[in-house]
């Protein structure tokens, strides 16, 4: 409240207090507050009046601060839990504006900064993964929206691995179509393979991708992954059934009374071979045979029987193959050929004495010592006919003996007949003589 005072009449001037300055404003005032005159009644107070109300004052009042974070998390596979990438975090500031009473100081009311719209996030691509939202949306938000956490999982990927068995063996490459091994998993899983069992088949390892054995998944969904494994065939060594080969020997007579009878026992040399087959244990064919085994026999003797000579002496080196059939021989005996007797008689020897033999005259006696005397021969079998009698098997090679024992012993008869004839001739001339001369 104001008071002044001042003389009857005269005029003043009020300066308001300042009520805006202590938090009031002006509602009404009546303008003799401000200005007027003093009456003239000096027991009665002049009263004016200015009427004020509580002003307000906006003041800034608290901040909000909302946080939104993004989280990118393996949802499966061997990561399954941790996170793909960093985080993204938003952060978004609400203020408010508080109304005060400017007298009092008390909060009238409180105002907030209008709602926001989040920023869209696009989900990042992880190769090998897919992520369960494309982005996050847009979303509006106020100073009462309580921080977020969103999560945006990421799947792995079903991927494929296909281990390939190539056939190397010859000029040319074959894939074992049949026993393509085909597995599955997801993106960054390990995995185990048991290759397939190509010895019981037959084949032998050339050289294998470590990845058929054992391995990672990749993370390209969009191309399977393939390994080789690289095969030969085996080559196994296989002992066959053993090949006897005989080689016989026979002795046989092979003329006079014993013909076509044994001289002795036949010999029998057998000689066995083992084959050794290298075989493609995979297709089963023979790639290579060999033969164990010595098939030579050595030469030898012919053995001697008395009174007889074989038609060869030496029974030759031989060479016996297992692919060749069994061999035989016959060593023939022929009976030795007895020396020739010369049976010419001997010429008688002319005597000086007087042949008296009754009956025979001197005529008689001289046709007789003219005659010539006569010629024995004895005739011999030639050892040439005997062997012809001897049995000889077929395409068995036998050697004739030589024809010495037959023309030797002819041609002896025939000269000693000749001699005996001269012989006789000789005598028949001296004993003429001596019958002249007496």
């Amino acid at each position: 409240m104001q008071n002044f005072a001042g003389a009857a009449g005269s005029t003043y001037t009020n300066t308001l207090w300042d009520y805006a300055q202590a938090g009031y404003k002006l509602v009404q005032a009546q303008p003799e507050a401000s200005t007027g005159n003093f009456d003239e009644d000096p027991e009665v107070e002049q009263n004016y009046y200015v009427y004020l109300t509580h002003d307000t004052k906006q003041v800034a009042g608290q901040t909000k601060t909302v946080t939104q974070t993004v989280e990118y998390i393996y949802g499966n596979g061997p990561k399954q839990g941790q996170p793909v990438t960093q985080a993204v975090v938003q952060t978004y500031i609400f203020t408010a504006t508080e109304t005060l009473d400017a007298v009092t100081g008390e909060v009238l009311a409180i105002a907030w900064s209008p709602a926001q719209m989040t920023t869209a996030i696009t989900s990042p691509r992880i190769a090998g993964y897919s992520a369960d939202k494309e982005a996050m949306a847009s979303q509006s938000i106020t100073h009462t929206t309580p921080d977020q956490t969103l999560i945006v999982s990421y799947t792995a990927d079903s991927q494929v691995v296909k281990v390939h068995y190539i056939d190397v063996y010859g000029d040319q490459e074959r894939e074992l179509l049949a026993q393509t091994q085909t597995f599955t998993g997801t993106t960054d899983e390990s995995y185990d393979n048991v290759l397939w069992n190509y010895a019981q088949a037959g084949y032998e390892l050339v050289k294998a991708q470590p990845e058929a054995s054992a391995g990672v998944f990749d993370a390209d969904r969009e191309t399977d992954q393939h390994y080789y494994v690289y095969l030969t065939h085996k080559m196994q060594q296989v002992t066959g059934v053993p090949v006897i080969i005989t080689d016989t020997i026979n002795y046989i007579y092979g003329n006079g009374p014993k013909q076509g009878q044994p001289v002795s026992p036949a010999v029998v040399v057998t000689k066995t071979f083992v084959p050794l087959y290298t075989v493609d244990a995979v297709t089963g064919d023979i790639i290579e045979t060999t033969w164990s085994g010595d098939g030579v026999i050595e030469a030898s003797q012919v053995p001697e029987i008395s009174g007889y000579t074989p038609d060869k002496t030496m029974i030759a080196e031989r060479i016996l193959t297992p692919t060749m059939e069994n061999q035989s021989q016959t060593v023939y005996y022929m009976l030795d050929e007895k020396p020739a007797v010369d049976e010419t008689p001997e010429p008688e020897r002319p005597t000086e004495t007087v042949d008296k033999e009754p009956g025979i005259g001197s005529d008689e006696k001289q046709e007789e010592q003219n005659e010539p005397p006569k010629q024995v021969t004895t005739t011999q079998t030639s050892s040439v006919d005997k062997e012809k009698t001897a049995p000889i098997k077929e395409g068995q090679t036998v050697t004739e003996l030589p024809q010495t024992g037959d023309a030797a012993t002819e041609k002896t008869t025939f000269v000693g007949a000749m001699l005996a004839t001269l012989a006789g001739l000789l005598g028949f001339v001296t004993t003429k003589r001596k019958k002249e001369d007496k």
